[in-house]
């Protein structure tokens, strides 16, 4: 029997910028009073997309938030949910039959913030990073038939999220135990926008005090580099 697993960990890096110029597709809404911004990102050294095997669309959804909803822990001396480094943990997901072979998923944290004052804005980022994942997962350029006809698909490797009105932000990176062959980074933004539309934009949009949020997804390559003041 295989296993697949996830790991999560908290790591000391700058945050990922995120550019409000650049093409946009049609599944994109206009910037307005208050955008989330959407970041797929590749590392520039080689091409920074990794399989998530077969652990797909739902599934995947699931690990993910629950892994991303114990990054950042609740302090009580702030009232917030707060993202400071810790050691990485495994958690174990449990069987997965199939994948030909052992492997291991990895999800984790770059960085990330949420203000105070808006109850919530933790949890609608960690649903829209793994509805992210999720969507990049149900695409067919982005995935392809592997041993005994079995799907395996890809997602890029970086991800951020960010609500400008308020500042609050996650990045994450995905990693596993081997390259993908294939991705199509402009299915996958127009995904990444039909999810929050789905699932987040309303409640966002309430909870910043904006009538309708605006929506900025952006394909790229990562640099490592702190945010331009």
């Amino acid at each position: 029997m295989k296993f697949y697993y996830l790991l999560f960990a908290a790591a000391v890096a700058p945050a990922l910028t995120y550019p409000t110029t650049g093409k946009a597709t049609s599944a994109l809404h206009p910037c307005t009073d208050a955008t989330l911004y959407i970041r797929l990102s590749e590392d520039n050294k080689r091409k920074g997309r990794t399989t998530v095997g077969n652990l797909l669309s739902q599934q995947l959804y699931d690990v993910v938030y629950s892994a991303v909803s114990k990054l950042c822990p609740y302090d009580e001396q702030v009232d917030r949910m707060k993202c400071t480094p810790s050691a990485a943990k495994p958690v174990n997901l449990g069987p997965i039959t199939g994948l030909g072979q052992q492997g291991n998923l990895t999800l984790e944290l770059v960085n990330g913030w949420f203000a105070h004052g808006y109850p919530g804005i933790d949890n609608l980022i960690y649903k829209q990073i793994a509805g992210t994942l999720k969507g990049q997962s149900e695409i067919e350029e982005n995935c392809h038939r592997g041993e005994q006809n079995r799907l395996f698909c890809s997602v890029m490797e970086h991800l951020g999220v960010r609500e400008d009105k308020t500042g609050s932000y996650m990045d994450v990176k995905v990693s596993s135990w081997r390259e993908p062959d294939k991705f199509n980074c402009e299915s996958s933004k127009n995904a990444a926008t039909q999810f929050f539309d789905a699932n987040v934009r309303e409640d966002l949009s309430k909870l910043v005090g904006v009538k309708n949020m605006g929506t900025y997804a952006h394909c790229d390559v990562f640099e490592d580099k702190p945010p331009p003041h």
